[in-house]
């Protein structure tokens, strides 16, 4: 499994927060943990629906969308809480054993 696109995305919300944009998606929330939290559940939301849609080729498209979507944000919040996303994946592996 190719984790780099994690990092990638870590790298860019790391430097939003460093070299703020006034258009930036990301800065929209980056200080704002009520919007991160209001997305989060959105996005939780929008991906439980996909998962009850989920017929053929679109749902399936639909469903990875909404999957990456919530992951997203996820990664959002733990790069604005000051978590590195590294350690819930360590945690995981720890859950494993």
């Amino acid at each position: 499994m190719d984790l780099k696109i994690i990092k990638e995305i870590k790298d860019i919300i790391e430097d939003r927060k460093q070299n703020p944009k006034p258009d930036s998606y990301v800065n929209s929330l980056i200080n704002n943990e009520d919007k991160i939290l209001e997305k989060i559940g959105e996005e939780s939301t929008e991906l439980i629906i996909s998962t009850k849609n989920l017929d053929g080729n679109k749902g399936v498209q639909e469903f990875k969308h909404e999957a990456a979507d919530l992951l997203f944000h996820l990664i959002l919040l733990c790069q604005a809480k000051n978590i590195d996303f590294q350690e819930i994946l360590e945690e995981l592996k720890k859950r494993r054993q």
